[in-house]
């Protein structure tokens, strides 16, 4: 009986935000401005298309042209969204995936939250995307009080992310700012660098982890699952890959043994030979990010790594 209650509460609150949220969407016009994004990005084109996705992590760390040098391929698109988690990622692959064109995934791997980031929200609006259908095939195995619970968080973030898009929209009448430097979305190199220390690097002696067996990889292996059986009917290939930085040892504790547990056919692995040479902290521009110097030394040991996946 309880639980019956409960749930019929938490149905109810979802539904007065779900209300909220088409207002807000229906008077909320998506501003491009906000993201950079290349409308060429989500476009059907004639041959492979190779997309990186994850968060900012990513957005700093990938060149597209670097690669493109070198793969001899025009078709290679950072998509690194400022906050996005691997639920976020998983989204933005479903959507992906369902383009025409032959493609290659590579999926930044990170923990899963009950919430959008603010970034995301605008990401959707601006490529008309919506997420909630993904999110309620991906949220569909977990018990009836977990989805209620989980689907009450996204949507409160959402909500509450979409009232503050509005007061950031108003903010840019100030003519002072600079709009073009609004870069969320896609590569968006930095010179800085403010950090002398090594502690938020991947060491070789991490990725070493063989016991995995006290940590509960359900949820992200069924967002994986779903992707995989996604890419099956649309002539695309799924591959995952660790960042190289941290800013806390329980997201290690949680990718690293994922990461472990995943297939070789299905993952990038790093040598230790490709940590050590990205460990320098010249390499950073603060103790998460990658600056430009150290975005063209990953890009460019990427190369080797990502031969093995190439249609």
């Amino acid at each position: 009986m309880y639980l019956k209650k409960t749930s019929f509460k938490l149905f109810l609150i979802v539904s007065v935000f779900s209300v909220l949220i088409f207002f807000i969407k229906k008077s909320n016009k998506p501003q491009p401005y906000f993201i950079k994004a290349n409308k060429s990005i989500l476009e059907k084109h004639s041959s492979t298309s190779y997309y990186f996705i994850g968060s900012s992590r990513v957005q700093k760390s990938v060149d597209p042209n670097n690669i493109k040098s070198t793969l001899g391929t025009q078709n290679i698109f950072n998509i690194g969204i400022s906050g996005a988690t691997f639920l976020e990622n998983t989204i933005l692959a479903d959507y992906i995936i369902k383009t025409p064109n032959r493609k290659v995934l590579f999926i930044e791997l990170s923990p899963i939250l009950s919430s959008f980031s603010k970034t995301s929200i605008q990401f959707y609006d601006t490529n008309n995307m919506t997420p909630f259908k993904t999110l309620n095939l991906l949220t569909n195995s977990l018990s009836l009080s977990k989805r209620l619970n989980f689907n009450f968080n996204i949507y409160n973030s959402y909500l509450f992310s979409k009232i503050a898009i509005r007061e950031d929209i108003k903010n840019l009448i100030n003519p002072q700012l600079d709009i073009d430097n609004r870069i969320l979305m896609g590569y968006s190199p930095v010179i800085k660098n403010d950090t002398k220390s090594l502690s938020s690097f991947l060491t070789y002696q991490e990725m070493m982890v063989t016991d995995y067996s006290s940590v509960n990889f359900k949820n992200h292996y069924g967002y994986i699952d779903h992707l995989i059986n996604l890419s099956k009917k649309h002539n695309t290939k799924i591959v995952f890959f660790l960042p190289l930085t941290y800013r806390s040892q329980k997201e290690k504790n949680i990718v690293i043994p994922l990461f472990r547990s995943l297939p070789k056919n299905m993952k990038l692995e790093y040598s230790k030979k490709f940590l050590d040479s990205m460990r320098n902290p010249k390499y950073l521009s603060d103790i998460n990010h990658f600056n430009e110097a150290g975005a063209q030394q990953y890009s460019s040991l990427l190369f080797p790594l990502l031969k093995d996946f190439l249609y």
